[in-house]
C-alpha cells in the first residue's frame, strides 16, 4: 500500500509540473531553423534584414544579424523576441521588430 502512494504522490509532483516558457520582456522567446534574408536598403524602399521561417512561411524584420551573419540566404538556428519597435514602410501596416536572442550558422 505505501508503494502505491508513493507512485501516486510522486505522479501527481510530476504531472503538476510545468515548464517555465523563456521571455524577454515579458515577450516569448521562440526558436526555428530559417534563412537570413536581405530585403534591400530602406534608402531605396527596402526592409533591410529580414529571417525568414520556411516552416510556417513567416518573415520576421530583424535588427541587424550582426558580423560573419550579414549574408544573404544564410541557413542558421535562431531564437528571437518581439520588440516594442515597429518598422514603418510601404506595407499594409507598420512590421513588428524582433531581436534576435541567439543566433548560429
Amino acid at each position: 500500500m505505501k508503494n502505491y502512494i508513493i507512485v501516486l504522490i510522486a505522479f501527481i509532483l510530476v504531472s503538476s509540473c510545468k515548464k517555465q516558457e523563456k521571455t524577454v520582456n515579458g515577450e516569448p522567446v521562440f526558436c526555428f531553423s530559417g534563412k537570413i534574408k536581405w530585403y534591400g536598403s530602406v534608402n531605396f524602399d527596402g526592409i533591410e534584414w529580414v529571417i525568414e521561417d520556411p516552416a510556417t512561411s513567416k518573415t520576421y524584420k530583424i535588427l541587424d544579424p550582426g558580423p560573419g551573419f550579414q549574408v544573404n540566404d544564410l541557413a542558421v538556428q535562431v531564437c528571437l523576441f518581439k520588440t516594442n519597435k515597429l518598422f514603418y514602410c510601404f506595407c499594409p501596416a507598420p512590421m513588428p521588430v524582433y531581436e534576435i536572442q541567439q543566433i548560429s550558422k
